[in-house]
């Protein structure tokens, strides 16, 4: 019999001190044995993330508070443990992975202190013995060149390696057990195995226990060795990934399974237009830094890139991080400057236009940002960021706001919401706004840069279904950048496959994604999480109809 690593039992957590029926976690219990990995999945709002920030006991400084229940850590009770017990068993027994590495890392110091810093809090380890740990955890987390890492700063490391870094920080005292809130969600799909796999071979060579929280439930079949389903704060559902994927007995779990986007790309439609909306020939960025010899050195980000945009179609430009996509979109929206090529605009060459004359230009082209929470002025409420666009091209202001409420209506979101601010939103709707302010111009061309990659999955499978009546209403072209094969298989009519800032195969969709030639692009599918589950079934494949 294994040992309970974490028992949580009639968890209740409510908001504010004087709302006894303001619930945010009800009744929750579960139970997770060393060696085992349980997923906590549902939608955003749901409740995972606070049943993770209440085992570690981090509400403190939030309207949160556990109302009653019991969490109990290797026997020990949790709740009500003195503070200073906490910060012991914080790394030493229990430890967390936070969804975003870079805002969890702190960016004024290098990894290694980092990592180290674990270590002088919680052992008796001198500099050198703690030095040599933490090379041994960078290269336990399979990170190349240990040395380098250790030295350089987050925000010189790519996702995938900060990550890595992250969980390094969290394995170093072998703790009981981790908590990986949403470790993968923001990754392309080969990093994403890659952290899989690692968690997995940690995993069973420590008999860590594993929380795992997601809402992509190809890295739940992947991973769990049980599932545990949330709704509104409540555990809906649990099992192992066969009963609860294959067969499920909740609406709320076939609701989720049954927005899991399908690998297998859409039907091919015909060709809506001729016209072509934007295009690029032998684009090409490279970036310029000097070394301590004043050597001039250069990456090349972007080399020789050529594809074609018609109006109505969507193309999608898929890869791994690092390779290019983002790059790409920027120079084609003349954000950054590209180091040659040409860059045409329906007919219209705008790759040397100077600012005043690609002024007029700026408004047939929008962009759609990965994080509406950062892309959206804070302290500007909805009906301005929408409006602020219209009134930099001369709309008055009465007119602007007219509009506004019809633009809301457009993307599905409620006209109360004109004076909203961002944070009052949920993520979804932040994303409805970005997509209003970006039509707001009357853009022919709209490029979306990871713009569905951190929603959940019935919120991304909302927001694809409104891209996809945005463009047959309006005739828009879309440039869809994204790391999700699933995704591009659903919106997009034609796929650009990018590595190392190339193009390694181009065609349609339908044709690339089921009968792949290159390596590379069949390296991307054989990596895609969960890929041999059909969702929309409710059921794996080999497990034929209950």
């Amino acid at each position: 019999m294994r040992k309970t690593v974490l028992q949580i039992s009639d968890l209740n957590v409510r908001r504010g001190q004087s709302a006894p029926d303001n619930c945010v976690l009800e009744d929750v219990s579960f139970a997770i044995s060393e060696g085992e990995t349980l997923c906590l999945v549902g939608e955003s709002g749901s409740g995972k993330t606070v049943t993770a920030l209440s085992i570690m006991e981090l509400l403190a400084g939030t309207d949160l508070r556990i109302a009653s229940g019991s969490i109990r850590l290797c026997g020990e009770e949790l709740i009500g443990t003195p503070r200073q017990r906490l910060r012991k068993l914080r790394g030493t027994r229990m430890a967390m992975i936070f969804q975003e590495p870079m805002a969890a890392l702190n960016p004024v110091m290098t990894i290694g202190d980092q990592i180290e810093e674990v270590l002088r809090a919680h052992t008796g380890l001198g500099s050198l013995e703690r030095r040599d740990r933490v090379r041994e955890m960078l290269a336990r987390v399979e990170l190349p060149d240990v040395a380098r890492m250790a030295s350089a700063y987050p925000h010189q490391l790519s996702g995938g390696q900060r990550q890595r870094a992250m969980i390094a920080m969290s394995l170093i005292l072998q703790p009981k057990l981790l908590i990986a809130d949403e470790p993968t969600s923001a990754l392309d799909v080969r990093t994403q195995k890659q952290l899989l796999n690692l968690l997995r071979s940690l995993r069973d060579l420590h008999g860590t226990a594993i929380l795992f929280v997601t809402h992509d439930m190809g890295v739940v079949a992947e991973i769990a060795d049980r599932v545990a389903v949330m709704r509104q704060g409540r555990i809906v559902e649990s099992g192992t990934p066969q009963s609860v994927l294959g067969a499920p007995g909740h609406d709320y779990t076939r609701k989720l399974l049954a927005a899991v986007p399908d690998l297998a790309p859409k039907k091919p439609r015909a060709a809506t237009s001729a016209e072509v909306a934007l295009s690029a020939r032998s684009l090409s960025k490279t970036y310029g830094d000097r070394s301590r010899l004043l050597a001039r050195q250069t990456t090349p980000a972007l080399v020789d890139v050529d594809l074609t945009l018609h109006q109505g179609r969507t193309l999608g430009i898929v890869g791994e991080s690092g390779s290019g996509k983002s790059t790409l979109a920027r120079c084609l929206l003349r954000l950054i400057e590209p180091s040659s090529g040409r860059i045409f605009l329906g007919a219209t060459d705008i790759s040397a236009l100077r600012r005043n004359a690609l002024m007029p230009h700026r408004r047939e082209i929008q962009f759609v940002m990965q994080d509406p929470y950062r892309s959206l002025n804070p302290r500007l409420p909805v009906g301005e960021i929408v409006m602020e666009g219209p009134l930099n091209f001369g709309v008055p202001r009465e007119q602007a706001l007219r509009e506004v409420a019809d633009l809301l209506g457009l993307v599905g979101l409620a006209p109360r919401l004109i004076s909203s601010l961002p944070h009052q939103l949920s993520g979804g709707q932040r994303q409805r706004v970005a997509l209003a302010r970006a039509l707001a111009l009357k853009p022919c061309v709209l490029v979306a840069d990871e713009a569905v990659s951190a929603l959940d999955m019935s919120t991304q499978a909302d927001i694809l279904q409104l891209l996809a009546k945005l463009q047959e209403q309006f005739g828009l072209a879309i440039l869809f950048v994204t790391h999700d094969l699933r995704v591009a298989a659903q919106i997009c009519d034609d796929v650009a496959i990018m590595r190392e800032g190339r193009i390694v195969e181009y065609g349609p969709a339908a044709d690339l994604l089921t009968g792949p030639r290159h390596a590379y692009t069949k390296a991307l599918i054989d990596s895609v999480p969960g890929r041999h589950w059909n969702f929309s079934a409710s059921r794996p494949p080999d497990v034929a109809a209950p």
